[in-house]
């Protein structure tokens, strides 16, 4: 027995939707009807092998990896293309799973050395030795320049944004931060408004989640010049001191999920707050962890130890529906429905409504635990 932990993602492309489960069973379903147009086999040239699930579309076609480094590039027919033995691990980070950003021909893999693979030529043709993040049409790094210790505390001096060029992985132009900063694990999230690169400074990153302290946004324009900068304590106070994951609805208002452990559990609170306005509404839990997603205007809230999902108006907090909802391997939004894929198979649910549309049974093995033949490849006979 092996245990493994990847688990597959949905893809939305072409009136259809496509996913890979652990063991590299590929599917293409109908968003219509939830018939499957046809399925396929993944097949690793390694004895043992990990499909992390993701896949992402590639001019008409499908990609998909597997950990050991290969990479499918698959027909709408469900038909293997071709197979590539990259020569790249591709790491999985605990409570993580990979998307596989591609941008124009690139296909990035991210890892601590991370590397840009070209599809059509079939070889890495850069790598850096800091994480990528794939922004909209662009690529980023963020680095950490000049650091020091005194004592029991860590200070950054320096630290650093930068454009990468994706025709050669060098800096295009860069935001540089110099000051003093006192942090323990100090982490920053980069993400996008229309017009806008945001840096989220926090103090920590708990069990490999996205959720750290959240200290300090600061606004860049698309050429990283600096526009705003705010600190938490003075536009959400509510956010002191406590685990939260933040992102966007509109340019001025935010949302929050955030986790307080306490002696009895977790207590777990979501926030919609307005940066020149304050609060606007909240959502509080005892004795459970909660997350969020946002489709169009409304978010969905995720109860994980009730397995119960709610659905709410962003601006306004008005409840639309609440229903169990078993813990899914993932979810998405299309045309006013949300798809979700769990265990038992995948199901159609109006967004509006929280109503089955419909739903079929898979066979989609258990990802934190599957049976493997873990002996090497040059062992086997």
């Amino acid at each position: 027995m092996c245990p493994v932990s990847p688990h597959p993602n949905l893809l939305i492309y072409d009136d259809s939707i496509y996913f890979v489960d652990i063991t590299g069973n590929f599917y293409r379903i109908s968003l219509e009807d939830g018939r499957i147009i046809c399925k396929g086999k993944l097949k690793s040239e390694f004895g043992y092998d990990e499909f992390f699930g993701a896949v992402t579309a590639y001019n008409g076609k499908i990609l998909s990896a597997s950990k050991n480094g290969m990479l499918y590039l698959i027909s709408p027919d469900c038909q293997i293309i071709w197979s590539k033995n990259m020569g790249i691990e591709i790491p999985y980070i605990q409570g993580y799973n990979p998307d596989y950003p591609v941008l124009n021909n690139l296909f990035i893999i991210n890892s601590e050395d991370s590397k840009a693979f070209d599809i059509e030529k079939k070889d890495v043709i850069w790598s850096r030795k800091e994480y990528i993040s794939v922004i909209g049409e662009k690529l980023f790094i963020k680095e950490i320049v000049k650091g020091h210790q005194e004592g029991e505390y860590y200070y950054v001096d320096e630290f650093k944004v930068c454009e990468v060029n994706p025709l050669d992985g060098t800096d295009k132009n860069c935001f540089y931060m110099k000051e003093r900063i006192e942090y323990h694990h100090w982490s920053v999230e980069i993400k996008q408004s229309p017009g806008y690169i945001w840096l989220f400074f926090g103090d920590g990153e708990l069990d490999g989640l996205a959720l750290h302290v959240p200290r300090e946004m600061l606004i860049l324009d698309s050429e990283l010049n600096p526009v705003r900068r705010y600190r938490t304590s003075e536009v959400a106070p509510f956010l002191n001191g406590i685990w939260c994951a933040i992102d966007f609805y509109l340019d001025d208002v935010l949302v929050s999920s955030c986790n307080k452990g306490t002696e009895e559990g977790d207590n777990s609170f979501f926030y919609v707050f307005s940066l020149t306005s304050g609060k606007i509404w909240e959502y509080n839990t005892k004795e459970d962890t909660i997350s969020h997603l946002i489709f169009d205007d409304i978010v969905l809230l995720i109860h994980f130890l009730k397995n119960t999902s709610i659905a709410k108006y962003i601006m306004t907090g008005q409840e639309l529906w609440r229903r169990p909802l078993p813990l899914f391997l993932d979810i998405e939004a299309y045309g006013g429905k949300i798809y979700v894929l769990d265990l038992s198979g995948l199901s159609r649910i109006d967004l509006k409504t929280g109503s089955t549309d419909w739903e079929i049974k898979l066979d989609i093995p258990d990802p934190t635990y599957v049976e493997w033949d873990c002996k090497p490849a040059y062992l086997k006979k």
